[in-house]
């Protein structure tokens, strides 16, 4: 299900992070000192990233105000922060009469909590995490693994991130999502070989 909101504080930022990512941030402008005793005094806490790249601010996470962790004399601030949801942002204000920080209008793309890829990622996911010497569960019969689970265990940058998303074709995303575990899988393998001192040519 896609759900609107309207009027949705926003800080853009080359950051995107995936729904259970955390990550600090230091606050040091006016504007957004404001905005985050606004959300903070908020009885959800929310409030959007849209991913700064090249003046698009096409998608961003819907993110959570864990915790103020910080104050500074100079008004300063250090914040936790958690992934909720992915966005698509639809409206865009620099600034209003009451507020001298960025707001609009973004449509949750909530289905990534629950999209599940085929069996082919699982399979090779599998072997991902053996070429890693992690732990694999026991089958429990599922054909298909949590796209967000993969992606946690890739550990992309934000960049990576943005450009799997933008995609916007499941086919083509899981097939990409492919292609990045089959990668990580033989940059794994060359390393290990190094470690015996045996190089690919």
């Amino acid at each position: 299900m896609n759900t609107d909101l309207d009027n949705l504080p926003l800080f853009p930022l080359s950051l995107l992070l995936l729904p259970g990512e955390q990550t600090h941030l230091h606050i040091f402008e006016p504007r957004y000192r404001d905005l985050v005793q606004r959300v903070k005094s908020s009885d959800d806490n929310l409030f959007g990233i849209p991913y700064f790249v090249k003046h698009n601010h096409k998608l961003g996470s819907l993110v959570k105000l864990i915790e103020v962790v910080k104050e500074y004399p100079s008004g300063e601030k250090d914040i936790l922060i958690e992934g909720v949801d992915i966005f698509e942002l639809k409206g865009y204000n620099r600034k209003s009469e009451d507020r001298p920080f960025p707001s609009g209008k973004v449509k949750v793309r909530d289905f990534y909590k629950t999209w599940m890829a085929d069996r082919s990622v699982k399979r090779e996911f599998t072997k991902l995490k053996r070429a890693f010497d992690q732990p694999v569960e026991g089958d429990s019969g599922d054909l298909k693994i949590p796209v967000l689970t993969v992606l946690a265990f890739l550990s992309l940058n934000s960049a990576d991130k943005y450009n799997f998303l933008s995609v916007g074709n499941f086919v083509r995303q899981e097939e990409q999502l492919l292609n990045m575990i089959k990668f990580t899988r033989l940059i794994a393998q060359q390393e290990r070989r190094k470690e015996f001192n045996f190089y690919m040519n």
